[in-house]
């Protein structure tokens, strides 16, 4: 199993066509040898320790690029390409985030990241740390991934890990009062 922090692998950049705090761009960092995301695997998103996401993937892309950067943009609220699902975009009336983002237009659209109320929540709890979230943030972010051969049903064994460990930021976990 590997681990990388999330420093290591991405940068934060503003979107000054995106609105605040929908305005961060989470792009990659060059690595010198990065074959070892271009694998299908299991993954973990740590935050300050705690286990707050667990994801798969079963293809040969770069991980980092399919799926982490989703990830970071929709677990802390902050990404240009967020889309807010019905539950989320109630989630998010209903938290401390609120007076943040009630000025941006959150319909529902085609774009990139969706996020989910669990999300929601969890932004809320670390609302202080994430509306200012500029690079030193990402020490705290740790990502750990587990290569797997194709043919090792990775799907079937993530999903068991959901269920043993729910996550906070995953479907699984169920969700605390705000």
């Amino acid at each position: 199993m590997n681990e990388f922090r999330a420093d290591e692998l991405f940068n934060l950049t503003i979107d000054g066509k995106s609105s605040y705090p929908l305005n961060l761009e989470f792009s990659l960092k060059p690595i010198e040898d990065n074959a070892i995301f271009k694998n299908p695997g299991i993954y973990s998103i740590h935050y300050f320790g705690e286990l707050i996401y667990l994801g798969y993937s079963e293809n040969h892309d770069d991980i980092r690029k399919t799926r982490w950067v989703r990830q970071l943009a929709t677990i802390t609220l902050r990404g240009n390409n967020i889309q807010f699902s019905s539950k989320a975009h109630k989630a998010l009336i209903k938290s401390k985030l609120w007076p943040y983002y009630s000025h941006l237009n959150l319909e529902i659209e085609n774009k990139d990241f969706q996020t989910s109320k669990n999300r929601v929540c969890f932004a809320s709890c670390h609302k202080n740390a994430f509306l200012i979230l500029d690079e030193t943030i990402l020490k705290n972010f740790v990502f750990t991934w587990n290569p797997m051969p194709s043919d090792s049903n990775i799907e079937n064994k993530c999903e068991d890990l959901k269920k043993q460990y729910k996550p906070r930021c995953n479907e699984e976990f169920v969700p605390f009062k705000m």
